[in-house]
């Protein structure tokens, strides 16, 4: 994987966890949160 293509993968799961939360799904967000930060640990999310 590129690093644009991580960066663009984390930021995709980022925002599926925010979706997630939202919906009070903490658990599935909580997933999507650590896989974005497995990709890109040196971002402050």
């Amino acid at each position: 994987m590129t690093p644009a293509q991580r960066q663009a993968e984390a930021a995709r799961l980022n925002n599926l966890g925010d979706a997630e939360g939202k919906q009070g799904n903490h658990q599935a967000a909580l997933q999507y949160f650590e896989e974005a930060i497995k990709l890109r640990p040196q971002v402050s999310w």
